[in-house]
């Protein structure tokens, strides 16, 4: 018998499935989805591997090495996993070491430690403890002896392996008896009455009801009064005894409800709802549906900021909810991993890694606010967790729901087509309507001398809402103090000097930070180039605008929500409460509180600069645009009325008027058509391949050989565009060229030639040189 093993690698050379023979004593074990150590190499180097595909017999000329030990006592993934992982490799032209990686429990095998021991204890030995192989050769036996006493089987190799995962054991004391227990030792008789009372409590228990009795506890111990007991338990992350909350459901609601419940439809449902329209409750109900039969479910949210709002929702009705997001540390992401891979949980709710939940029968699929980019992972391995998704549920015969006010503008043209099965909802749950929007022409606000980044009728509007005891949340998309540090006599621009990119000045570090490598210079007093004191910051992001906001209402509680300040696991969980409680008043803030954020007190919300995004170099820049501000905007009046300030310097923008008139669907035939124009998805696939390179000229001619090579093979299969420098062309002191592929029907020919011809050639992966590669990329920079 043989197996096919992957080992973990970090090189395309390796990257492939080696063979290896099976001893006989593990013939009858299920090895698919275990890990094994193999020797490999001329070496024979110890190595983890996993058992990916299993032969009976094999064609081959040279010898198969026989694999050393099988590490798990069952296999760690199922079979679905290990074909997720093939899909992966072939969709997105990942390695297979890396789509491997992402399926694998999050627990990680530091290093194997060898040692070893006497196979037969009755005879005389050199040694009699387990000891390495140096310890061995310096007790005096020679390499020549100690390998025949291998081979004689004399002794034994045994492997011991170093995780980082640290186990969550608890200390527990149980009740054995009284006896020896003087009459003066109170304490003592205090905790073994409450242990007796309990018959076994937890120490933490204990030291909370009897503050320093430790050695109280330990004369218990020694006299065998007690009896101590360690347990590992997995760290549970949502609270127990859930509270049974419901909400009466609008009849709209009921009938997208039991019309996926009946339906026998096996492509996605898209829920096309207005923000505020209840699609969470849907959600919660098609859960308990599918629980109730026996089945489990996973939940997707964009971010980790909806996770605190969304778990709340689901645990006042389910008890067994398990949390998976990216904030967590690697012992908790295993003790939920080991949740539901032993079944003790119905729901998983998480970001985007959560789509490989190791459920058996898994019966529905939500992904909450589909549109969101941050379910595509744009690094190795790269995936879109929708895709993963629809394996998933076709695997498992599941369903699955895609929710949004703005959905991808690919997802509503396959539900225009009939690929996906389309509901709308278009009234809120509350009742209320949706809320009013205003659109500000800040050239105006220029022409009448107001240089302050928040205009009149916006400052106008915040101290109604503040007077009325109500919340005001402002939008911008920008972090940091500062765009740029610009001298006014020379037009000298602080730039970072390793990448082709101005340094963003944060002025609560007092520091410039590029945001594409990281690094980090102080503030300049005087030019660098001319000498000038007239050196100043220009622009503004989320910093600026909380400085500002703190100066015109100092009586306000201000708060700031951006990656400079959500450093910390709870800092999202702190913002929630803090609003829910209405302790803050003006919530100042990126993409991050664009969603999910569901406030009963807020009902003003201000668009600071809505043309950011507007601009950026990337086909989904008006998609992006309309999203957000939809978003945005429909955190305001989700239960009374609601208004949105939109301030703009292109009030003519017909992205911009959709997104005022909250229109998707005028906003989606508009952008359509541009999409079919220009060869964009979802009429073409892109393709991004980048050639890095320290030295230009190097870069250019490589990745001008590869797009001749392209340009050979494929012919008419594909539109290839460069090669050309990137947006920003140099980062970390690496310049970059993309070269561009559009093609439809070609797709897999397209795939096959990069693989073949440009993946696995070392002249282009090796070395010096460098190849990002993305189907559909996130961006262009």
């Amino acid at each position: 018998m043989y197996v096919g093993v992957v080992l973990k690698s970090k090189t395309r050379l390796t990257d492939k499935i080696y063979t290896y023979k099976v001893l006989e004593k593990y013939e009858k074990l299920e090895l698919l989805g275990r890990r094994v150590i193999v020797p490999f190499g001329l070496g024979n180097k110890k190595r983890i591997g996993l058992v990916v595909e299993s032969y009976n017999s094999i064609n081959s000329d040279f010898k198969v090495k026989t694999f050393l030990e099988v590490i798990d006592d069952s296999p760690i993934i199922s079979k679905e996993m290990l074909e997720i992982a093939k899909f992966m490799k072939e969709e997105y032209l990942s390695d297979f070491s890396s789509a491997i990686r992402t399926v694998l429990p999050p627990v990680d095998i530091v290093r194997i430690n060898e040692y070893y021991v006497y196979t037969d204890s009755k005879k005389e030995g050199f040694f009699k403890e387990a000891k390495s192989k140096d310890e061995i050769i310096k007790s005096g036996i020679s390499e020549e002896d100690f390998l025949k006493l291998i081979e004689d089987g004399i002794i034994t190799v045994k492997y011991d392996l170093k995780t980082n995962v640290s186990r969550n054991l608890v200390t527990y004391y149980e009740f054995l008896n009284k006896d020896g227990i003087q009459n003066r030792a109170f304490t003592q008789k205090k905790i073994i009455d409450y242990i007796e009372s309990n018959k076994i409590v937890e120490r933490k228990k204990i030291l909370e009801v009897f503050p320093s009795s430790s050695s109280s506890i330990k004369a218990l111990i020694e006299r065998s009064n007690i009896k101590v007991i360690v347990k590992e338990e997995l760290r549970r992350l949502v609270d127990k005894n859930p509270s049974i909350s419901r909400k009466t459901l609008k009849d709209y609601q009921k009938n997208v409800i039991d019309e996926i419940q009946r339906s026998s439809f096996e492509k996605p449902f898209l829920i096309h709802g207005v923000t505020g329209s209840g699609k969470t409750e849907i959600y919660l109900s098609l859960s308990e549906s599918v629980i109730d039969s026996g089945k489990k479910v996973i939940i997707l949210v964009p971010e980790i900021s909806l996770t605190p709002q969304t778990i709340k929702r689901f645990q006042e009705r389910f008890d067994k909810v398990a949390v998976y997001h990216s904030k967590l540390s690697f012992s908790e992401k295993f003790d939920q991993w080991r949740l539901i891979k032993e079944n003790k949980v119905d729901i998983v709710i998480g970001t985007r890694s959560a789509i490989f939940s190791p459920f058996k029968d898994l019966g529905l699929i939500i992904i909450d606010e589909e549109h969101e980019l941050s379910f595509i992972s744009d690094k190795n391995p790269k995936y879109d967790a929708l895709d993963i998704a629809k394996f998933r549920m076709n695997y498992n015969n599941a369903k699955l729901i895609l929710g949004s006010a703005t959905p991808r503008i690919s997802s509503y043209y396959k539900a225009l087509k009939g690929d996906y099965r389309l509901f709308t909802l278009k009234n809120r749950a509350t009742g209320f309507s949706l809320p009013s929007v205003e659109m500000v022409d800040m050239r105006i606000e220029l022409m009448e001398k107001n240089y302050s980044m928040i205009s009149k009728r916006l400052k106008e509007e915040i101290e109604n809402s503040l007077r009325s005891k109500k919340q005001v949340i402002l939008f911008i998309n920008k972090r940091g103090h500062t765009s740029f540090i610009f001298c006014r006599k020379c037009g000298y621009i602080l730039k970072c000097e390793a990448c082709d990119s101005s340094m963003t000045y944060h002025k609560n570090k007092d520091i410039s930070i590029c945001h594409f490598c990281g690094r980090t210079k102080e503030k300049p007093i005087i030019c660098p180039s001319c000498g000038s004191k007239f050196i100043k910051e220009f622009g503004a992001g989320t910093e600026r605008l909380e400085e500002i906001v703190k100066e015109e209402f100092p009586y306000a509680n201000v708060a700031r929500m951006d990656r400079d300040t959500m450093i910390r696991k709870n800092s999202y969980t702190k913002i929630y409460e803090d609003m829910k409680n209405h302790k803050i008043n003006i919530l100042i803030g990126t993409q991050m509180l664009s969603k999910g954020f569901d406030f009963e007190k807020v009902n003003l919300v201000g668009i600071v600069s809505s043309d950011i995004s507007l601009n950026i170099p990337d086909y989904r820049a008006n998609e992006r645009t309309f999203q957000l501000l939809t978003q945005v905007a429909g955190r305001s009046g989700r239960f009374g009325e609601g208004k949105v300030i939109l301030q703009t310097y292109q009030p003519e923008n017909i992205v911009l008027q959709s997104a005022k008139n909250q229109d998707y669907e005028s906003f989606f035939n508009y952008e359509i058509k541009i999409r079919e124009k220009l060869n964009f998805p979802p009429f073409y696939n892109i393709i991004l391949l980048r050639v890095m390179n320290e030295k230009r000229i190097k870069t250019f001619d490589k990745a001008l050989e590869i797009t001749k090579l392209l340009g050979r093979e494929l012919g008419n299969k594909a539109e290839i565009n460069g090669p050309n420098p990137s947006v920003v062309e140099r980062i970390n002191n690496w310049y970059r060229f993309n070269i561009i592929i559009k093609t439809n029907e070609y797709l897999d020919d397209v795939k096959k030639v990069i693989s073949e011809k440009i993946i696995e050639n070392e002249s282009f992966t090796k070395g010096e040189f460098r190849l990002y590669y993305m189907i559909n990329p996130l961006s262009f920079y």
